[in-house]
Protein backbone atom coordinates (compact mmCIF):
# COMPACT_ATOMS: atom_id res chain seq x y z
CA UNK A 1 0.00 0.00 0.00
CA UNK A 2 1.17 3.13 -1.41
CA UNK A 3 0.86 6.57 0.66
CA UNK A 4 -0.57 9.33 -0.80
CA UNK A 5 -0.79 11.81 2.00
CA UNK A 6 -1.16 11.46 5.94
CA UNK A 7 -4.62 10.55 5.79
CA UNK A 8 -4.77 8.58 2.49
CA UNK A 9 -3.35 5.93 0.61
CA UNK A 10 -3.72 3.26 -2.34
CA UNK A 11 -4.86 0.36 -2.22
CA UNK A 12 -6.42 -2.65 -4.30
CA UNK A 13 -10.01 -3.88 -4.71
CA UNK A 14 -10.67 -7.10 -3.22
CA UNK A 15 -12.87 -8.44 -6.09
CA UNK A 16 -11.53 -6.44 -9.16
CA UNK A 17 -7.60 -5.93 -8.08
CA UNK A 18 -7.90 -2.24 -9.47
CA UNK A 19 -6.20 0.45 -7.26
CA UNK A 20 -8.68 3.39 -5.33
CA UNK A 21 -7.21 6.11 -3.06
CA UNK A 22 -8.92 5.04 0.50
CA UNK A 23 -8.96 6.69 4.04
CA UNK A 24 -6.27 5.30 6.21
CA UNK A 25 -8.81 5.13 9.06
CA UNK A 26 -10.88 3.26 7.43
CA UNK A 27 -11.09 -0.32 6.36
CA UNK A 28 -12.26 0.31 3.09
CA UNK A 29 -11.41 -2.84 0.53
CA UNK A 30 -13.34 -2.68 -2.67
CA UNK A 31 -13.20 0.03 -5.16
CA UNK A 32 -16.95 0.67 -5.05
CA UNK A 33 -20.24 -0.43 -4.26
CA UNK A 34 -20.59 -2.83 -7.19
CA UNK A 35 -17.45 -4.81 -6.29
CA UNK A 36 -19.26 -5.06 -2.85
CA UNK A 37 -22.25 -6.34 -3.65
CA UNK A 38 -20.36 -8.90 -5.93
CA UNK A 39 -18.24 -10.45 -3.22
CA UNK A 40 -21.74 -10.62 -1.41
CA UNK A 41 -23.16 -12.35 -3.96
CA UNK A 42 -20.65 -15.17 -3.49
CA UNK A 43 -21.27 -16.08 0.18
CA UNK A 44 -22.80 -19.45 1.17
CA UNK A 45 -25.60 -17.30 2.60
CA UNK A 46 -27.42 -15.44 -0.04
CA UNK A 47 -26.51 -18.86 -2.44
CA UNK A 48 -29.29 -20.87 -0.58
CA UNK A 49 -31.64 -17.82 -0.85
CA UNK A 50 -33.94 -17.63 -3.23
CA UNK A 51 -36.04 -14.79 -4.78
CA UNK A 52 -39.52 -15.21 -3.39
CA UNK A 53 -37.00 -15.75 -0.11
CA UNK A 54 -36.22 -12.61 -0.36
CA UNK A 55 -39.13 -11.51 -1.31
CA UNK A 56 -40.85 -12.58 2.08
CA UNK A 57 -38.08 -10.89 3.95
CA UNK A 58 -38.30 -7.11 2.66
CA UNK A 59 -42.49 -7.71 3.00
CA UNK A 60 -41.80 -8.82 6.31
CA UNK A 61 -39.32 -5.69 7.17
CA UNK A 62 -41.50 -2.97 5.00
CA UNK A 63 -44.56 -3.88 6.98
CA UNK A 64 -43.27 -4.03 10.50
CA UNK A 65 -43.49 -0.86 12.56
CA UNK A 66 -41.40 0.36 15.68
CA UNK A 67 -43.11 -0.10 18.69
CA UNK A 68 -44.35 3.05 20.36
CA UNK A 69 -41.99 3.75 23.52
CA UNK A 70 -43.73 6.47 25.89
CA UNK A 71 -44.79 7.43 28.97
CA UNK A 72 -44.23 4.17 31.90
CA UNK A 73 -42.75 1.89 29.31
CA UNK A 74 -39.86 4.41 28.22
CA UNK A 75 -36.34 3.53 30.01
CA UNK A 76 -36.20 7.31 30.75
CA UNK A 77 -39.41 7.97 32.43
CA UNK A 78 -39.71 9.63 35.82
CA UNK A 79 -42.84 8.99 36.97
CA UNK A 80 -44.27 12.17 35.24
CA UNK A 81 -42.01 14.95 36.19
CA UNK A 82 -40.24 16.75 33.63
CA UNK A 83 -38.20 20.34 33.40
CA UNK A 84 -41.18 22.42 32.18
CA UNK A 85 -40.04 25.23 33.89
CA UNK A 86 -37.37 25.17 31.11
CA UNK A 87 -39.82 26.87 28.81
CA UNK A 88 -40.79 29.72 31.21
CA UNK A 89 -37.69 31.08 30.09
CA UNK A 90 -37.92 31.04 26.33
CA UNK A 91 -41.59 33.01 26.56
CA UNK A 92 -42.48 36.65 26.12
CA UNK A 93 -44.25 36.72 29.56
CA UNK A 94 -40.68 36.15 31.20
CA UNK A 95 -38.64 38.60 28.66
CA UNK A 96 -40.81 40.98 29.70
CA UNK A 97 -40.30 40.08 33.15
CA UNK A 98 -36.47 40.66 32.56
CA UNK A 99 -36.66 43.91 30.92
CA UNK A 100 -39.17 45.62 33.89
CA UNK A 101 -36.67 44.63 36.38
CA UNK A 102 -33.89 45.78 34.59
CA UNK A 103 -35.58 49.29 33.77
CA UNK A 104 -36.71 49.28 37.36
CA UNK A 105 -33.10 48.93 38.92
CA UNK A 106 -31.91 51.34 36.06
CA UNK A 107 -29.77 48.68 34.00
CA UNK A 108 -27.17 48.74 37.40
CA UNK A 109 -25.96 45.74 39.40
CA UNK A 110 -28.33 45.91 42.99
CA UNK A 111 -24.97 44.61 45.03
CA UNK A 112 -21.81 46.50 43.68
CA UNK A 113 -23.56 49.48 41.80
CA UNK A 114 -21.95 48.67 38.43
CA UNK A 115 -23.01 50.01 34.98
CA UNK A 116 -22.11 48.76 31.39
CA UNK A 117 -21.20 44.99 32.04
CA UNK A 118 -23.78 41.65 31.63
CA UNK A 119 -26.29 41.83 34.19
CA UNK A 120 -28.68 38.79 34.99
CA UNK A 121 -31.92 39.02 36.12
CA UNK A 122 -32.49 37.16 39.10
CA UNK A 123 -35.13 35.61 41.31
CA UNK A 124 -35.06 35.90 44.97
CA UNK A 125 -36.89 33.06 45.18
CA UNK A 126 -36.39 30.14 42.70
CA UNK A 127 -37.88 30.05 39.29
CA UNK A 128 -38.19 26.60 39.77
CA UNK A 129 -39.59 26.05 43.52
CA UNK A 130 -41.98 29.53 43.20
CA UNK A 131 -43.87 29.01 40.03
CA UNK A 132 -46.34 31.90 41.41
CA UNK A 133 -43.80 33.91 42.01
CA UNK A 134 -42.02 33.78 38.70
CA UNK A 135 -42.68 36.69 36.89
CA UNK A 136 -44.00 39.10 40.13
CA UNK A 137 -41.56 42.41 39.73
CA UNK A 138 -41.00 41.90 43.35
CA UNK A 139 -39.17 38.89 43.06
CA UNK A 140 -36.85 40.30 40.79
CA UNK A 141 -33.51 42.17 41.22
CA UNK A 142 -30.56 43.56 39.13
CA UNK A 143 -27.00 41.18 39.67
CA UNK A 144 -24.28 41.61 37.64
CA UNK A 145 -22.48 37.85 36.67
CA UNK A 146 -19.80 37.92 39.55
CA UNK A 147 -22.74 38.85 42.19
CA UNK A 148 -24.86 36.97 40.99
CA UNK A 149 -22.69 33.66 40.92
CA UNK A 150 -22.93 34.32 44.80
CA UNK A 151 -26.78 33.88 45.12
CA UNK A 152 -28.23 31.08 47.28
CA UNK A 153 -30.25 29.62 44.03
CA UNK A 154 -27.20 30.58 41.68
CA UNK A 155 -27.66 27.47 38.69
CA UNK A 156 -29.46 25.43 40.71
CA UNK A 157 -28.19 25.53 43.98
CA UNK A 158 -31.32 26.44 45.74
CA UNK A 159 -31.18 26.85 49.89
CA UNK A 160 -34.49 28.96 49.25
CA UNK A 161 -36.54 25.37 48.97
CA UNK A 162 -35.83 25.05 52.53
CA UNK A 163 -38.01 28.32 53.73
CA UNK A 164 -40.98 27.11 51.20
Amino acid sequence: MLEVNNYKEIRSCKECNKTFIAWKCRRTIYCCLTCKRLSWSKLEIYKTRTAEVFKKISKTISGRKRPEISGSKCYKWKGGRSKCYKTGYYSLKYKKWRKSVFERDEYTCKECNIKGVYLTAHHIKSFAHYPKLRFDLSNGKTLCESCHSKTDNYKGRCKSKLNK
